[in-house]
This record gives structure tokens, sequence and C-alpha cells, in this order.
């Protein structure tokens, strides 16, 4: 779960924050952003919360969720099957994923 806190061009991060994250661990192109994540809230979680299911046979946004969530364009519902994440948390959707009580976990590779 990734809570943004702050969105800015890659170039101008400066060297001494570079290996913070992976577009400033070359050199930065001009389109590229640094996207940060809001410490304590944000995080990897502990245990998936599903956001899918196989209809079609293609992965894709339960309808339940897309019906709060107001829907999605073919566009949006394709990013989001594929990288298996919403593009935004809009306040309808919040609720519902703060009601399973996501566990995060703050740490890379916790044993």
């Amino acid at each position: 779960m990734y809570v943004v806190d702050d969105i800015v061009p890659a170039k101008s991060v400066p060297k001494s924050r570079w290996a913070e994250n992976a577009h400033t661990r070359r050199v930065p192109g001009d389109g590229d952003i640094v996207v940060r994540a809001k410490p304590g809230v944000s995080g990897r979680l502990r245990r998936c919360i599903p956001i899918g299911e196989l209809r079609d046979r293609v992965y894709r946004v339960r309808n339940d969720l897309l019906d709060v969530w107001g829907g999605l364009d073919i566009k949006t519902a394709t990013f989001t099957a594929a990288c298996g994440c919403l593009p935004s948390m809009t306040p309808q959707i919040l609720p519902l994923v703060l009601a399973q009580k996501p566990e995060l976990v703050a740490e890379n590779n916790p044993a």
C-alpha cells in the first residue's frame, strides 16, 4: 500500500539520495519522476487483499469494487490487471481496504 507523500522530477533529486529509487540509480531522463511514500502508512502488505478475479479467462478487477469505485475505462482496467494494483485509492475504496485491517511490512525481505 503506497500513500503518496511527494512527487518530484528525478533530475531534481540530489546525488546523495540517488540510491533511494530505481529511477535515480542511473542518470535520470527528462521524463523520469520519483514518487515517495508517506512513512508509517505505506509498505508491503503482510497478506494479499484480493482486488481481482478470473473472468472470461482474464484476471480483472472484482465487479463489487468496480461498482464502488465507479467503474474503470479499458486502458485503466488493463493497467490494473497487469500490475495488480489500483491506479489511485479513491475515498470510496479506502474504507474497504482499511476494513481488511492491512498489516504493513516496512522492511525489505523480512525473515
